[in-house]
């Protein structure tokens, strides 16, 4: 009867043992990139947003593209674009720019690299745009006053919009998130980098 007792207890032991091995193995984790909560995917320690898109490579990606820092290199040389001149982003430069569409002045035709905090240049933020409104206003009277009262309006007017792109701060962070949606459901893109490029143009162009 003593050794019977004893085999049920190591097999409670044993069992009791294999469960709580199988629920932390599979135990859901989170992406290792600071403030994000999406889950982990098989074998990376980062979300299918953060882990490299390069078959069989599960490093981070986080860096305006979306391979990790050694295959963006190689993705750059051999498309043979330019990386923006932002330390750490490998993001293609624009063209006629040194800088990718995130770091890039969201003003039309400007090249600059937009200032901290903003999504212009220096000579480009709003403060600056209003001391030249301001300043145009004073010396073109009624005019310019109907002028600057329409810009107000068009300004102020959403374009439609699908995919919530007013819901995002920058177009990196909206090409994060919706760039898949746009190669799975727009028939205009040949592979996923130009979908995120893409996803990065529709930003722009509802920020503008």
């Amino acid at each position: 009867m003593k050794r019977f007792k004893t085999i049920i207890t190591i097999t409670t032991v044993f069992v009791l043992s294999l469960i709580a091995f199988h629920a932390t193995a599979h135990a859901k984790s989170t992406c290792a990139v600071a403030g994000c909560s999406r889950e982990t995917i098989s074998h990376s320690s980062y979300c299918s947003l953060h882990t490299c898109s390069k078959s069989g490579c599960y490093n981070c990606r986080n860096n305006g593209t979306v391979y990790c820092d050694k295959h963006a290199r190689e993705w750059l040389r051999e498309s043979g674009k330019t990386a923006c001149s932002e330390t750490g982003c490998y993001a293609p430069a624009r063209s006629g720019s040194n800088y990718c569409s995130t770091h890039e002045c969201a003003q039309r035709d400007c090249h600059s690299r937009h200032a901290a905090g903003s999504k212009y240049c220096a000579s480009h933020t709003p403060d600056s745009r209003r001391q030249s409104s301001g300043s145009s206003s004073s010396s073109g009277g009624r005019t310019t006053s109907r002028s600057s009262s329409g810009r107000s309006g068009s300004s102020s007017s959403r374009k439609y919009d699908p995919y919530n792109v007013y819901d995002y701060s920058s177009a990196q962070d909206f090409a994060d998130d919706k760039y898949e949606e746009f190669y799975d459901y727009e028939d205009d893109y040949e592979d996923e980098d130009e979908a995120y490029d893409a996803a990065e143009d529709y930003w722009r162009e509802h920020h503008q």
